[in-house]
């Protein structure tokens, strides 16, 4: 995927893992909150174009902490 990795639970992928970098799938729901914190979606280039997914990046802080990373 993307050169990254693909993180399952339940067969289903909720995060991924690309250039080092922890993504986690966004929805409508969860999405602003993600924004909000300063986070962006991973984008890729198709066809000359960049193309957002719903995988966003985590905030730094979110890292080093369960509790920060808590919905």
């Amino acid at each position: 995927m993307f050169g990254g990795w693909g993180v399952y639970a339940g067969g289903l992928m909720f995060a991924a893992v690309i250039d080092g970098e922890l993504l986690l799938k966004t929805d409508e729901q969860t999405r602003e909150r993600f924004g909000a914190a300063g986070c962006g979606p991973f984008m890729y280039r198709m066809r000359g174009r960049e193309q957002p997914m719903s995988y966003w990046s985590v905030p730094a802080e979110a890292l080093d902490s369960a509790e920060a990373m808590r919905p």
